[in-house]
């Protein structure tokens, strides 16, 4: 400072001082546990109190199923002489059980966990619940979760039901069975107001079937008559044979009529192949209302549709790029040479969708022509909407079946404005195409009242819908919704209340006039929460709202 500014040393020198002189006051002022130096311990992540130390055999029992649990591994673990060192070395006198008690162990903590949920799940009204089903390893799987709202909180709930064998093939009756099964287990059967699935033809086949009579029919008969539209939707075309379950079948049967040859015309009955019990036990199974995927179906309104593109200019530039990217992805996984290269010059390796076998081993050197740049661009833009909108509809915690309706508008418009963006030019078929795929898809959903309301009963959205007609038809709709709830509930505290005697009668008068101002004031809460603003809103100002908080969940 004195040799390349002189002009500035005095005020240095001076603010310097008055820094000090603050510096000396805060730590005059600051408490003496405050100066001290903490420990280094303090600094780490977690510190130490996120590890309970292990002080009983109860405890380390515990903490080797979790251990076995979380990490996915065999009950072979504990066997292990290495795993025998290590935890050996640090229990002192506690022992390490052995693999048969790990398993009773586990089974013993599955029907707790089961039993827990189960009284939870009785708390509430209504549930809906998700089922899929898919092959690993040549073998079967049936997974179910169940979801249901916190009243209180209004919070969504989420839990896994289960991951059952599947054995056979998925036709849509061992699909059903496995349902129904899964439903009772928990003892929801009665409650579970929807399930949702993938646009496999066996499910929705399943939920034709057995779906009861008295309810979705509505939604069970667009179903049906949606399958014939859509018969790209995938479903497994291949048996998985149980042959020791066919050895067994075959043992009993042999011996059945050996030990039965007197009384054949008891197996003539049985012999072509049928069970009563199995046909008595298929007419009892009966499914709740069923709904696709919306993030299943908008999948397919960009994999499968887009396929149907008959455009030749096209088919021509994407099949071009195809080729290419194919090639360069194909390229990195099958030489470290390769994937080397592209890390160093990229910082990160290209994301692998779908590895395809390709020859070739010059096309992944073949540099992308400028049409093909740009269709690229323009490609990426044609898809950003739909991207965000399977993103929004996957959310673990903010989705609600009220978010359906209003992303697949949004979603709608954005693509409609890119149609008419003049500078899109090589990727119209392909906004056409999802615009199409979308309407045929969806347009059904806008129909439906349930869906509807919920959209209307989210603080988020409310009257999200543009067109005038259709928000004066949405209006309406809510506040008869919360008409006909505040007369269910009128209906039931007359009915409950009801006396003959001169004194009751002029009590239930009174009683009845307050009843009609309530129902004045619930028809004025519809007014209050539509015309209050959504841009701050949250599920939290549906407290505010009661009638509108009971449509909502």
């Amino acid at each position: 400072m004195e040799l390349k500014h002189p002009e500035c040393l005095e005020e240095f020198n001076s603010l310097w001082s008055e820094k000090g002189k603050d510096l000396n006051k805060t730590n005059k002022n600051a408490d003496k546990s405050q100066l001290k130096q903490p420990k280094i311990v303090g600094h780490l992540l977690d510190g130490t109190s996120r590890f309970k130390q292990i002080r009983t055999q109860d405890e380390l029992d515990k903490a080797i199923l979790n251990h076995i649990i979380t990490g996915l591994l065999p009950f072979s673990e504990v066997d292990k002489e290495g795993f025998k060192q290590l935890v050996g070395g640090l229990i002192g006198p506690l022992s390490i059980r052995s693999r048969p008690f790990m398993v009773k162990l586990l089974n013993k903590q599955y029907q707790q966990s089961k039993e827990n949920l189960i009284l939870e799940l009785s708390k509430d009204s209504l549930v809906s619940t998700t089922a899929d089903c898919w092959t690993a390893h040549q073998k079967s799987f049936l997974g179910m979760t169940v979801h249901w709202l916190d009243v209180d909180e209004v919070t969504r709930q989420s839990a896994c039901l289960g991951v059952r064998r599947i054995f056979g093939s998925h036709t849509y009756d061992v699909l059903a069975k496995a349902i129904s099964e899964m439903h009772k287990g928990f003892k929801i059967s009665a409650k579970v107001n929807l399930t949702i699935t993938d646009n496999g033809s066996n499910f929705l086949k399943a939920f034709r079937m057995f779906q009861a009579k008295d309810a979705g029919n509505e939604r069970a008969s667009k179903e049906a008559s949606d399958e014939d539209c859509f018969e790209e939707e995938e479903e497994d075309d291949f048996v998985l044979v149980d042959i020791g379950e066919i050895i067994d079948s075959h043992t009993c049967t042999s011996e059945a009529r050996v030990s039965n040859g007197s009384s054949g015309g008891q197996m003539d009955g049985l012999e072509d192949g049928s069970d009563p019990d199995d046909e008595e036990e298929v007419e009892r199974i009966i499914l709740p209302p069923h709904m696709r995927c919306t993030c299943h179906t908008l999948n397919l309104t960009a994999t499968t549709d887009v396929e149907k593109i008959r455009n030749r200019q096209f088919l021509k530039i994407k099949k071009s790029l195809d080729l290419k990217l194919k090639s360069i992805w194909n390229k990195q996984q099958r030489s470290s040479l390769a994937s080397d290269f592209i890390k160093s010059k990229m910082g990160e390796l290209f994301v692998i969708c779908n590895a395809t076998r390709w020859n070739s081993y010059y096309d992944g050197l073949v540099k992308l022509t400028g049409v093909e740049k740009d269709f690229l661009k323009e490609f990426v833009r044609v898809m950003k909407p739909l991207s965000q909108a399977l993103d929004i509809l996957q959310n673990e915690e903010s989705m609600s079946i009220g978010c359906v309706l209003p992303v697949l508008t949004v979603l709608k418009e954005k693509l409609v404005e890119i149609e008419q963006d003049r500078s899109i030019t090589h990727c119209i078929p392909l906004v056409g195409s999802l615009l199409d795929s979308i309407s045929a898809r969806f347009d059904n959903l806008f129909l439906q009242k349930h869906l509807r309301l919920a959209s209307l009963s989210d603080p988020h959205f409310k009257l999200w819908v543009q067109n005038k007609e259709s928000k004066e038809s949405d209006t309406d709709l809510l506040k008869n919704e919360v008409q006909r709830r505040t007369a269910a509930a009128m209906e039931f505290q007359i009915d409950s209340g009801a006396d003959s005697s001169p004194t009751r009668k002029r009590a239930s008068k009174s009683f009845l006039s307050a009843l009609k101002r309530r129902a004045y004031t619930e028809v004025n809460e519809a007014d209050r929460f539509l015309n209050e603003g959504s841009l701050k809103a949250s599920l939290k100002d549906l407290y505010r709202f009661p009638t509108i908080k009971k449509i909502f969940v």
